[in-house]
């Protein structure tokens, strides 16, 4: 196609057992006007030759990209260069979209051309087959409002504040602009990304239906693992925007610093599990960052925050890990 309206960039690395499902949920859709571009990211299993078939019984709509392993954002970042629609539409490759309609809907919202478009999504628990409604019934008003401070205040206050890229339309024109490619080789790459995304963007949508379906709990899923490298990615993002957001003035960046305290936090949880002597490399640049702590949002992070702060870092992380395990 070649002027299409979307570009759905799909990464794709060793989910044989999921990739068919994620892609014939998206060329289902009822609206036409997209291209899908299926990065294959050195896959080893059965995952390249499955985007090949898919792609050859889609020839119009389906393109494969078959590339050396460099990680999720790299393959993102190389469906960003290859794509030709208005807006980008990221989806992981183990989940799926459960909604024909999905594009048609997303199109109508996007008549007012933000810079961004959020829409709902719905868990789908692979450990006991429970599916709930995780993101939704977004105040569409405020989001439009013109004024990034109301908007961020309220993402935040209200638990809106996206997590994942694949919860965002984005106009390719807006990231190209801006150079919003994902930072290669790091875990939590979305949380980096999003930082970025909001420092830029000035208009805002969103789409209150739930069609996005997330694999949440899935056997062998980067996102359910924590090791040395997740504390580390997590550290370097803290840092990284505690230095930017700290040399900006504007309004908004006070809710910014809030859910990077929230961050912060995750952190903690994470570096309360690493063996000792780990745990004592780490903690100087840990602590460096603890003034995060004083921009928390809600009694819940209010009262987390204060804890860390009386009983220190190390005793502090370890409460705050089983406090997040009793409520999640």
């Amino acid at each position: 196609m070649i002027n299409p309206f979307f570009t759905i960039v799909v990464p794709v690395y060793n989910v044989e057992s999921y990739v068919e499902k994620c892609v014939k949920s998206i060329v289902a859709q009822s609206f036409d006007s997209y291209e899908v571009i299926l990065v294959d990211d050195g896959s080893k299993d059965s995952s390249g030759a499955i985007c090949d078939r898919l792609s050859e019984e889609n020839k119009m709509l389906v393109k494969v990209i078959h590339k050396p392993n460099g990680g999720l954002s790299d393959a993102r970042n190389v469906g960003i260069d290859a794509a030709k629609g208005k807006y980008i539409i990221f989806v992981d490759s183990d989940d799926y979209w459960d909604d024909c309609n999905a594009l048609e809907q997303i199109k109508e919202k996007l008549s007012v051309q933000p810079d961004v478009l959020f829409f709902g999504c719905k868990d789908y628990n692979c450990k006991d087959g429970t599916m709930v409604v995780s993101r939704n019934n977004y105040n569409e008003k405020i989001l439009q409002c013109g004024n990034k401070e109301r908007i961020l205040k309220y993402l935040k206050q209200s638990g809106m504040y996206p997590g994942a890229a694949w919860l965002c339309v984005i106009r390719r024109d807006f990231v190209l602009k801006n150079n919003l490619y994902f930072v290669k080789g790091i875990k939590s790459e979305d949380i980096d990304w999003l930082f970025d995304v909001f420092i830029h963007a000035q208009n805002f949508a969103a789409l209150n239906k739930t069609f996005y379906v997330y694999l949440k709990n899935r056997s062998g899923s980067i996102t359910n693992t924590a090791d040395v490298k997740t504390v580390d990615d997590l550290l370097y993002i803290v840092a990284k925007w505690s230095r930017k957001l700290h040399s900006l003035s504007e309004p908004y960046v006070k809710y910014l610093l809030a859910h990077l305290s929230y961050c912060y936090m995750m952190l903690l949880i994470n570096y309360s599990q690493l063996p000792d002597e780990v745990k004592s490399e780490k903690k100087e640049a840990i602590e460096s960052e603890k003034r995060l702590l004083s921009y928390a949002i809600g009694a819940k992070y209010r009262i987390f925050a204060f804890i860390i702060k009386i009983i220190g870092l190390s005793a502090g992380s370890r409460l705050l890990h089983k406090m997040y395990k009793m409520t999640h």
